[in-house]
């Protein structure tokens, strides 16, 4: 298994938050169980453009959302679980909202 790493997404205005997140196939991929609440994911479905940092590297990334009726939600479903040490699917069992699965891919 692949340890997480933090990292800040930031938009055009600054605004940063961490995401816990796996590197996969030359992405990284993350899930956050409150996003659908939080002001970042909002921005990121509306900009996806977005600039990445681990520790001091920042690189430019495009996000893209996937969500159960994505073909690769289930995959990438058990990669980000297993990371969370399977947290992700606990708290799944309490709501019928789906968490939301988030790709990092280079620009």
């Amino acid at each position: 298994m692949t340890a997480g790493v933090r990292q800040s997404l930031s938009t055009s205005d600054t605004t940063r938050t961490r995401v816990m997140s796996v590197p996969h196939e030359a992405r990284d991929v993350g899930a956050d169980r409150m996003a659908h609440a939080a002001s970042w994911y909002h921005n990121l479905r509306a900009q996806p453009e977005v600039v990445v940092q681990i520790g001091t590297r920042r690189a430019p990334v495009t996000a893209r959302i996937v969500l159960p009726d994505d073909a690769d939600y289930e995959r990438l479903w058990e990669l980000v679980n297993a990371n969370n040490k399977q947290r992700y699917a606990a708290y799944q069992r309490h709501t019928s909202r789906p968490i939301p699965i988030i790709v990092l891919s280079p620009r």
